[in-house]
């Protein structure tokens, strides 16, 4: 797993400091988490993982923590440029619900 720092926009237009965690899978660089850096660590979306109440619970803790509701915050887009061989960008969106 690798890590890169990443800018996330809420769908307000916000921007808040990211993170994104990525492997690589049959050489292809695949997105495994989104995350949020400030005002706490927290993943954006539960990425198919666990039941779907994790998603709802991962969407209140960022909600209580960013001060908003879901729909100022989801759609969050995301950018970052990987340094690794000649480089790439990395770039998508989480949408409620967890789907990227």
């Amino acid at each position: 797993m690798l890590f890169v720092a990443a800018r996330l926009r809420l769908s307000r237009g916000d921007a808040a400091p990211g993170a994104i965690a990525f492997a690589y899978r049959n050489d292809v660089p695949r997105v495994a988490d989104v995350l949020l850096l400030r005002p706490r660590y927290l993943p954006t979306s539960a990425m198919g993982r666990g039941p779907p109440v994790l998603q709802a619970l991962i969407e209140r803790q960022l909600g209580a923590a960013l001060g908003l509701e879901p729909a100022e915050i989801y759609p969050l887009s995301y950018e970052a440029r990987v340094p690794i061989g000649g480089g790439f960008e990395l770039r998508g969106t989480v949408t409620a619900g967890g789907k990227s």
